[in-house]
């Protein structure tokens, strides 16, 4: 039997008019912290390509 096991990450927006900054967290550790331009398309193809060896899973 073959388990994939991904940790679960954690991701906050803090949502500005000019621009967003968003955390990612694992239940463990800080992943990153990065400022964006306020755009939704651009967040969804960040998380679409999640770094190797993790998931980012919607809830």
């Amino acid at each position: 039997m073959y388990t994939e096991v991904f940790p679960k990450l954690f991701i906050g927006i803090d949502v500005h008019k000019r621009q967003w900054s968003v955390s990612i967290f694992t239940a463990n550790c800080h992943h990153k912290i990065f400022s964006q331009a306020p755009d939704p398309k651009a967040l969804k193809s960040y998380l679409a390509n999640p770094p190797a060896g993790q998931r980012f899973v919607q809830s």
